[in-house]
This record gives C-alpha cells, sequence and structure tokens, in this order.
C-alpha cells in the first residue's frame, strides 16, 4: 500500500515538471557576442577605444614630461642652492599631483562613458530582444554567460544579431 503510494507521488511530481516544463518557452542570448559583432556595438567600441588611446596618450606625454623634469633637477642638484633645489622639488611634487588628479579625473569620466555607451547599447537590444518575444511567444530570455548548459536549438543569439543590425 505503501508502496503504491510513493509509486503514485513520484508519478505525479514528474508529470507536473513535465507540465511545467512545456508551458514555458525558455530561450538564451549571448550578450556579449551581441555586443562584439553588431554593429552599433562594434560602434561603441571604437568610440570607446579611441577614447581610451587619446587618454593613454596625454598620461603618457605628461608622464614622460614629468620624468624628464625629475632627471633635470637631480641633475642640477649640486650646482643650485639648496633653497632653490627645495623650492624646484616642491613644484615638482606639485605638478605630480596634479597629474594624478587629471589620471583619476580622466578615468572616472571614461567609466562614466562606457557605463552610458553599454546602458544605450542594452536599451537598443532589449528593444529587439522584447520585439521577438512577443513575436514568438517566448516567456524568459536568460544571459548565455548564466546557463550550464542548454539545446543549441535553445540559443537565439545569431537571429537577434541579424535583427539588430537590419534596426540599427
Amino acid at each position: 500500500m505503501i508502496k503504491k503510494i510513493c509509486y503514485l507521488a513520484f508519478i505525479s511530481f514528474f508529470l507536473v515538471i513535465n507540465v511545467a516544463q512545456a508551458n514555458s518557452n525558455i530561450v538564451y542570448v549571448d550578450i556579449d557576442f551581441l555586443i562584439k559583432n553588431s554593429n552599433i556595438g562594434k560602434a561603441s567600441l571604437d568610440k570607446l577605444e579611441t577614447i581610451n588611446k587619446k587618454n593613454i596618450k596625454k598620461l603618457t606625454d605628461r608622464e614622460v614630461e614629468l620624468k624628464k623634469n625629475e632627471s633635470d633637477l637631480k641633475n642640477k642638484q649640486n650646482i643650485i642652492s639648496t633653497d632653490q633645489f627645495n623650492e624646484e622639488v616642491n613644484l615638482l611634487k606639485e605638478k605630480i599631483k596634479l597629474y594624478n588628479s587629471e589620471k583619476d579625473k580622466m578615468v572616472n569620466d571614461f567609466n562614466k562613458i562606457k557605463v552610458e555607451e553599454i546602458n544605450i547599447l542594452m536599451n537598443k537590444f532589449n528593444s529587439v530582444i522584447q520585439a521577438y518575444m512577443n513575436q514568438n511567444s517566448i516567456d524568459v530570455v536568460l544571459d548565455k554567460k548564466n546557463i550550464f548548459i542548454g539545446k543549441v536549438s535553445s540559443d537565439i543569439t545569431k537571429i537577434i544579431l541579424e535583427e539588430i543590425n537590419i534596426k540599427f
């Protein structure tokens, strides 16, 4: 008797799971792939790379200038008076301090621009994905990096990529 009850409970449990799985339509998409391979994603990445290279060049130029000033100061150390040397050391320290604050500001500004660009991309991607979900009666779309394993047929990345490239 107990075996029959356990058997019925076991079978009904799997029937409920199968019904739940049959009623939900879950797919996944690789957002990183979309960013790297879509036309608007490539444009955003190029924009960010250009800004980053410009910032690095500015910082490198300033760093070279500061190192030159430091070596010039070391060469003058035995030639100029101690007071004048200390004054020039303090000026160099101020320049280094200013350089570091400009570097921090540049990094923060770049990070803000990066976040804004990604948010703009994600909003555009979301509109395309939402339209695809509505057209194909999809309940849930997950990001591929959060999927351990799934059917290849559940991957809609290439379809979404085509849609994004057509729309934008």
